[in-house]
């Protein structure tokens, strides 16, 4: 007999392992250094034009209610430089803590992580751990080197997560209309607009700026 203690230690343990399976599989993708320390509470607002910093907030605060909604993720979507990136992995840093595997990374660098190389299965398993884990951060979705096989491996990836309601935070500098038209990427931008609550992120570059002020100073 299994009782509700014992159950609850067994499903502890699943998610432990779960958690150091993804680990090992993306041991070489992490929180980049420049977004380590971002948090929802240090975002500079002011860089910012429209709903993106406010349903940054909402989207921590209410999570494990979101969670389970049929639009339980967000794509940020903007010109480079309006702190896309860096609400993303706000994002992320606050909710670590609440989910069982977390897997971030630029999409660039995710598809070279699926190449086929010496080690087929690897990407596979990598391949299924994107399709599962229960949150997923893709970061600049549409700089990728285009190709059939890219195109096939986003659509699998968001296919899964969208069919089992798994949340996913997008950050894209091109709209989803424009991807769209990319042969191929009807069902891609089809499935991100079902799962994901588009957020328009606009304003000036704060890089650029960053670097006018440096020179002025």
């Amino acid at each position: 007999m299994v009782n509700a203690w014992t159950a609850r230690e067994c499903q502890c343990e699943k998610d432990r392992l779960e958690k150091l399976n993804v680990q090992k599989l993306f041991a070489e993708l992490h929180v980049p250094k420049r977004y380590q320390g971002k948090t929802i509470q240090n975002f500079d607002q002011s860089l910012l034009k429209g709903r993106g910093y406010d349903m940054a907030v909402r989207y921590v605060e209410r999570f494990d209610e979101i969670r389970h909604e049929n639009t339980n993720g967000l794509a940020f979507i903007g010109p480079p430089g309006t702190g896309k990136t860096h609400l993303a992995y706000a994002i992320l840093n606050a909710l670590v803590p609440r989910v069982r595997s977390a897997i971030c990374g630029s999409v660039p660098d995710l598809m070279e992580m699926l190449r086929p190389k010496s080690d087929r299965e690897l990407g596979e398993q990598r391949l299924h751990a994107l399709k599962t884990s229960e949150l997923v951060v893709l970061d600049d979705l549409g700089a990728e080197q285009e190709s059939s096989w890219v195109t096939e491996r986003l659509f699998m990836i968001l296919n899964a997560r969208y069919n089992e309601q798994l949340p996913t935070i997008i950050t894209s500098n091109v709209e989803l209309g424009v991807l769209e038209r990319i042969p191929g990427w009807g069902r891609v931008g089809s499935r991100i607009t079902e799962m994901c609550h588009a957020v328009l992120c606009d304003g000036a570059d704060h890089r650029k700026l960053k670097k006018t002020k440096n020179r002025e100073g």
